[in-house]
């Protein structure tokens, strides 16, 4: 309780008396027990109350139903906080219909950087935004690799520094969750992203 400081100079000398130090003093409520010491269904008394009528909402509609008026940044609180929930299934859902993508790997969300235009802030207004590629412009088409790898400036979600940051990053395909690789070459899709087919609703956390 006071590490260093003796109980005794806190005028509690009478430690090693089996009588209470404070007679009225109790954990609230009461425990109610058989006389069993190893009876474990005990369970503490819970005093009657009454609820105000003020504070009984019950016309508030599920957050599943509006997660498409919730920002990116609560999208991810939700998906983070609540694993193995049908609400981080719903937040997931909505992140891919704005499309980020849940690299299976790095475990982070991800999107295609902001095309010329558009501003990077367009779905997250309060997320901050770290650059780390800021000579290469908004937008820059990516250069595909082989036909399942393509280089180029991506978005990611930082969990740790809670922030967007945007840097350059050698994409595998395969590496997408729940995604198959499209069809035709990546450089006919990198002007505006390449596009994923989902095939499977789970995502990791």
């Amino acid at each position: 309780m006071f590490p260093g400081v003796s109980l005794e100079s806190l005028n509690m000398e009478d430690l090693a008396s089996s009588d209470p130090i404070l007679p009225t003093f109790h954990i609230y409520g009461a425990p109610q027990s058989a006389a069993n010491p190893f009876d474990y269904t005990s369970r503490n008394t819970i005093p009657d109350y009454t609820l105000p009528n003020a504070y009984r909402v019950g016309n508030v509609p599920s957050i599943e139903a509006r997660m498409d008026a919730l920002s990116d940044e609560t999208l991810f609180f939700i998906f983070f906080s609540q694993p193995r929930d049908v609400a981080q299934q719903r937040a997931a859902g909505e992140l891919e219909r704005r499309e980020w993508r849940w690299h299976t790997v790095l475990r982070q969300w991800m999107r295609s950087d902001s095309p010329p235009g558009q501003s990077a802030t367009a779905t997250g207004p309060n997320l901050a935004l770290v650059d780390m590629a800021p000579t290469i412009p908004a937008g820059a088409p990516r250069i595909p690799i082989d036909n399942t790898t393509e280089q180029g400036i991506f978005i990611f979600f930082d969990l740790q520094q809670w922030k967007r940051v945007r840097r350059e990053f050698k994409l595998n395909i395969n590496d997408i969750d729940g995604k198959t690789m499209p069809r035709g070459p990546l450089s006919s899709l990198a002007a505006n992203g390449v596009a994923y087919i989902r095939s499977q609703p789970g995502h990791g956390t």
